[in-house]
């Protein structure tokens, strides 16, 4: 075997060690370059807690995050920005006891290397308290009274505790579990679910804490006194509304009042309703209300008010009436005249009874307005005038009309106007017939033209 290998390496090892240490200098040189190191602040880093007992809570304010310096090659500075997951800051709890720790915060990066300048804060202080569940009894605390001549009962609840949980101190507080019901004039017994709230012993809300179940059913007696008694009112009624209406309704506000008396008897001998005195309906036509006193037994008085609100609602017996009636034309040129086919219509009216039975063959207008249009053959709709505003036209029939218009005079003599068919008749029992029958021929002109636009019009029977 041959040790000059060996010797050559021991004469040469100061020379190759140094070689090495200067090839090392010049990369790290080069990289040092190519990516400097650099120190950066990180402000929003997720603090983490871990570690906590599971039965104790954290019953002070521990912040989000934390402020972290890293010195590191702008690289991996870098990368910390773009994945915030490399870097974790931790709060470790384990082990803890109940009471105040101040916990230093751990911060983890996840690249090398990193040096860690500065965390803000670097120490947290923590309180923690021992979770516990306890049952604490519900209280309802009534407001407000029944209406007078009621008494409330005790209320009857579903539940009489319920649970409360969370910090121990917290729970420590609560004396009771508080439901508020509000029995202002109640005259019935009130069925209602409540939420409980924690409270202390000066009443005030604990907050931090969780109650389940969350809500209570309460069953509020509300009762009659002796000597009092809840009755209907019923309106009492004399005359008869005038002919040709009727009427539709009568309401009373209350509808039912209570009464009391010294005498016990006097009250439940009542037969379950009390009478108004009477109202006279005698000739009336149209709505109208009224407060009315009661009539009451010797020994009975109301409680309250003494008296009642009566509306009384009154509407005219209406029918419906068909006529046939002829077609005026207004609006004409000069120097036009037109001829309308047909040159009558039927008209189907609705309305009171009385209404109907006094119209007049003047009272409905039917025309047709070609103001502005030339010679030659239009389709118009008729429009229909009611002297009367409390009758309605429900329909006209036919609904458009032809109305050929011609320069000069058309030279046909204009025939009578003539109704025909059922016209102007009521169904039996209705009503007094109008004064114009089917066969009763209309004799009256129709309304004059203003004077700008009467012009001769010849309307031949088609």
């Amino acid at each position: 075997m041959s040790w000059a290998p060996l010797r050559w390496l021991g004469r040469n090892f100061r020379t190759l060690l140094l070689a090495f240490g200067l090839a090392l200098v010049v990369w790290v040189s080069s990289v040092v370059v190519a990516d400097p190191n650099e120190t950066r602040v990180f402000p929003n880093v997720s603090l983490e807690s871990v570690g906590k007992p599971s039965d104790m809570l954290v019953v002070s304010n521990i912040p989000q995050t934390v402020s972290v310096t890293l010195f590191a090659p702008r690289s991996w500075l870098d990368q910390y920005q773009a994945q915030p997951n490399l870097l974790r800051a931790v709060l470790d709890l384990s082990g803890l006891d109940q009471g105040s720790h101040d916990v230093a915060v751990q911060v983890y990066p996840g690249l090398s290397p990193t040096r860690i300048e500065q965390v803000l804060p670097d120490t947290i202080t923590v309180e923690l308290d021992r979770l516990v569940s306890r049952q604490k009894p519900i209280r309802v605390e009534v407001t407000g009274s029944p209406a007078r001549g009621y008494q409330a009962g005790d209320p009857v609840l579903d539940i009489n505790t319920a649970t409360v949980t969370g910090a121990e101190s917290k729970v420590n507080q609560v004396i009771a579990l508080s439901a508020r019901l509000d029995i202002a004039n109640a005259t019935e017994t009130i069925d209602a679910e409540l939420n409980l709230r924690p409270v202390d012993e000066s009443g005030t809300l604990v907050t931090g804490v969780q109650v389940s179940p969350d809500k209570v059913k309460v069953s509020q007696p509300i009762t009659l006194l002796g000597g009092f008694r809840n009755v209907v009112v019923r309106v009492v009624t004399v005359g008869q509304v005038a002919n040709g209406y009727r009427l539709t309704n009568i309401s009373v506000s209350p509808p039912n009042v209570v009464v009391s008396s010294p005498d016990p008897q006097l009250v439940n001998s009542l037969p379950g309703f009390v009478e108004t005195e009477p109202l006279d309906l005698t000739g009336l036509q149209d709505d109208f209300e009224v407060r009315l006193p009661l009539n009451l037994p010797d020994g009975v008085s109301v409680v309250g008010e003494q008296n009642v609100l009566v509306q009384v609602s009154i509407a005219a017996i209406e029918s419906s009436l068909s006529i046939n009636l002829p077609v005026e034309v207004v609006g004409l040129g000069t120097g036009l005249s037109a001829q309308v086919a047909p040159n009558t219509v039927d008209v189907i009216l609705s309305g009171p009874v009385l209404e109907l039975d006094a119209l007049k063959p003047n009272d409905v207008r039917v025309v047709v307005d070609v103001t502005g249009l030339e010679p030659g053959v239009h389709q118009l709709e008729p429009q229909v005038s009611v002297l009367s505003e409390r009758i309605r036209v429900e329909s006209v029939l036919p609904e458009t009309l032809e109305v050929n218009i011609v320069e000069g005079d058309i030279g046909t003599p204009t025939p009578s106007q003539t109704a025909t068919g059922q016209d102007f008749s009521l169904p039996a029992g209705t009503g007094t017939p109008p004064a114009l029958t089917p066969t009763e021929t209309v004799t009256s002109a129709p309304p004059a033209l203003p004077a700008s636009t009467e012009t001769p019009i010849t309307t031949p029977t088609p």
